[in-house]
């Protein structure tokens, strides 16, 4: 988080989000099978500029909460509209407080991560004026980047 924080990783190219969520998504494979979790793309082409470095920890980090925090035989959406990445996932948790989730060491009762990666993800956001937001609606969990703000 410091190379983050101090703005050490200043590189930026031209990513494509779909690709990279596409090719994240292979890699996720086995994880999403050991847990029989069925994965739903909707994957639009949607280029920015930004740290490829930067980026994989971001979409790494969403896409193994949305494993790690799914129950079996659960869903994980993942969407790609205008300019926005959105990931849902299934999970018999109820709602995460939405005003400390992206705090670092924030996580619920049962969780047995670290307490980073969703501030990690804030932070990586925060670097590029991205949004980032959290809500549940219907048993979903969502997570959601704009990458227009």
């Amino acid at each position: 988080m410091v190379k983050i924080d101090n703005n050490l990783l200043p590189e930026t190219e031209r990513l494509d989000i779909g690709a990279i969520v596409a090719e994240k998504a292979q890699q996720f494979q086995e994880l999403i099978q050991n847990k029989q979790i069925q994965l739903e793309l909707s994957l639009s082409q949607l280029v920015i500029n930004a740290n490829k470095y930067l980026v994989d920890v971001l979409i790494n980090n969403l896409f193994s909460n949305a494993i790690r925090h799914n129950k079996p035989n659960g869903t994980i959406n993942v969407v790609i509209n205008n300019r926005h990445l959105i990931f849902q996932n299934t999970n018999d948790e109820p709602s995460l407080d939405a005003h400390y989730v992206f705090d670092r060491f924030y996580k619920s009762k049962t969780s047995e991560g670290t307490g980073l990666g969703l501030a990690i993800m804030k932070n990586i956001c925060n670097q590029y004026n991205f949004g980032l937001t959290y809500n549940y609606n219907n048993g979903l969990h969502s997570f959601e980047v704009d990458f227009s703000v």
